[in-house]
């Protein structure tokens, strides 16, 4: 083998001479003169002291020897074009990964679509989710929440850019089991107080819970569990519970006053560092998104 090192154009010819299905058109594919792409495949081979083509026909196939390389080189040759898209992305200030966190009270569906359209279009920035809760500070009255460079919340504190995407329906449900459905119609705030209440800790302010049995659990899935486990009724967001609802498998209660909530919720820039073109196109198509399933 000749001292001077392939280089990685070398194979990346090779490669688009094989997949493009030959010395013509991976000329037309790569803009190059056929006799280039001839002049870099033999000084390939002179390097490496291997026959990587034979012609059969009109048609240049590989050698063994050819097709062993060239199969060990395509994970190379696609990190290396990975790494080219990431060099350009971070030219155009692209970010590399943004931080999302999404408050415990609202649906997550809407994240989907929004994160498939997100990653067809920036597939080199990394998107990280966390669900939680909002907490109150230790050393003051204040409501913090965990630092994100995107946040979706129904209480918006220590954040910037604040956008409206809707609002959430909170409506009071139970098993269809539970002994709060033997009750008679309509529901006193007496009566729901002799029944435990499993409520998310965000929605606690928005309903009276005092002197009542309460679950406390961190997000809205925890607390349809234990509705449909019979343990507790609940308020739970209506966009999540339709099939629920249609399929008998909760059900409302008829009560005196205030069978349901409206609570707004947010999208909000983190205050860390200024936005850049894909932390903006994420928050458009979450803003899309969750407008349309709120």
């Amino acid at each position: 083998m000749s001292q001077t090192k392939a280089n990685l154009d070398a194979w990346h010819v090779l490669r688009t001479v094989i997949d493009a299905g030959g010395f013509t058109q991976a000329a037309n594919q790569l803009q190059r003169s056929q006799s280039a792409i001839s002049y870099s495949v033999n000084k390939l081979e002179e390097q490496l002291g291997l026959e990587l083509l034979t012609m059969q026909g009109r048609r240049a196939v590989l050698t063994p020897n050819g097709a062993q390389l060239l199969a060990r080189s395509r994970d190379l040759l696609s990190e290396y074009d990975d790494m080219l898209e990431l060099a350009s992305e971070l030219q155009k200030g692209h970010e590399q990964a943004i931080s999302v966190w999404v408050d415990g009270l609202c649906p997550v569906q809407a994240l989907k679509p929004a994160l498939g359209e997100f990653q067809s279009h920036y597939p080199q920035t990394e998107v990280s989710i966390s669900q939680g809760l909002a907490c109150q500070s230790k050393d003051s009255q204040q409501i913090e929440q965990p630092a994100a460079d995107l946040a979706i919340t129904t209480r918006p504190i220590g954040m910037t850019s604040l956008t409206n995407l809707g609002e959430l329906t909170l409506v009071a449900v139970a098993h269809p089991n539970h002994p709060i459905l033997g009750c008679t119609p309509p529901i006193s705030q007496a009566v729901l107080k002799k029944h435990r209440l499993v409520s998310i800790e965000t929605a606690q302010e928005i309903v009276d819970n005092q002197n009542q049995s309460v679950w406390l659990v961190a997000d809205y899935h925890q607390s349809i569990e234990a509705v449909l486990m019979g343990q507790a009724y609940g308020w739970l967001p209506e966009q999540s519970i339709g099939n629920e609802l249609a399929m008998g498998r909760l059900k409302r209660l008829e009560l005196e006053q205030g069978e349901h909530y409206q609570l707004p919720v947010f999208l909000q820039y983190g205050e860390q560092k200024p936005a850049g073109p894909a932390r903006q196109a994420l928050a458009k198509l979450l803003t899309r998104y969750f407008t349309q399933y709120l």
